[in-house]
Order: structure tokens, then C-alpha cells, then sequence
């Protein structure tokens, strides 16, 4: 039977699919946080994007994409470069990846000690120490 292009090719393993996937959504999703830490640290430089775009050495547009993780993902320099005109240094760590489950189960314990102002545990009985007769 002949296959058009178009069609799912069964053959391609579907954890190569998945991983160049999920390749793309960490990437977004580090583009999104680096991008919300950077208008965080534009905020509170009080600086305008002009200002900070002649401290880099680039066009005011650059400085907006790099805000609104719009266009070309940045590159470290220009992250170094961004930081450095806003007052900050850039830091780069490796954390290790959960596999699913239990990022799932991490999440959740993070939402529960995040989501409530901490109280104190309720108060047990005392317990016997005496042994049994």
C-alpha cells in the first residue's frame, strides 16, 4: 500500500516526536520566564527602553522583543548585556528534570505549602508510655 507524505509515518519511533515536542515547550517556557524576570528587572530599573537599548549598544525595538519574548531567541550575550543595563548579572543553572509523575506530585506539594499562610500542626494527645499489663 502506498503512503502519501501526509500521512503518520509509523515507523519513526514516537519518543523522537515527543522529545523534539517537548524540546520546543521548555524552550517557550524558559523564553516566557526569562522574558517575565526581564520585565520585572526593566520595572525596577526605572529606566525607559530607549535608555536601556543606548546602554546595550541596540535599537529600542530589540530591547521591546526581548521584553515581550517576541521574535529571535536571544542569545546569552545579549541577556548578559540586558542585565547589565538594568543593574542585574545573568545566572545560568542546570536543575534536574523530574520525570512526569513526579513533577506532577512536586508541583502539588509546592501548591500546598505556597497556596497557605503557614499553620502550625494540630496538637496530638499525649501518648502512654506506660507498657501494657
Amino acid at each position: 500500500m502506498k503512503r502519501h507524505h501526509h500521512e503518520h509515518d509509523d515507523t519513526r519511533p514516537v519518543d523522537a516526536l515527543q522529545l523534539r515536542i517537548g524540546r520546543r515547550v521548555i524552550t517557550d517556557r524558559l523564553l516566557y520566564g526569562v522574558s517575565r524576570q526581564a520585565g520585572a528587572a526593566y520595572l525596577r530599573s526605572g529606566l525607559r527602553q530607549a535608555g536601556i537599548a543606548r546602554r546595550m549598544g541596540t535599537s529600542t525595538s530589540a530591547v521591546s522583543r526581548l521584553l515581550n519574548a517576541a521574535g529571535p531567541r536571544p542569545s546569552l550575550t545579549t541577556l548578559e548585556r540586558f542585565a547589565a543595563a538594568v543593574g542585574h548579572r545573568l545566572e545560568v543553572r542546570l536543575v534536574p528534570i523530574l520525570a512526569g509523575y513526579e513533577l506532577e506530585i512536586q508541583r502539588f506539594i509546592e501548591r500546598q505549602f505556597t497556596a497557605r499562610p503557614s499553620t502550625p500542626p494540630p496538637a496530638c494527645s499525649p501518648v502512654s508510655r506506660t507498657p501494657p499489663r
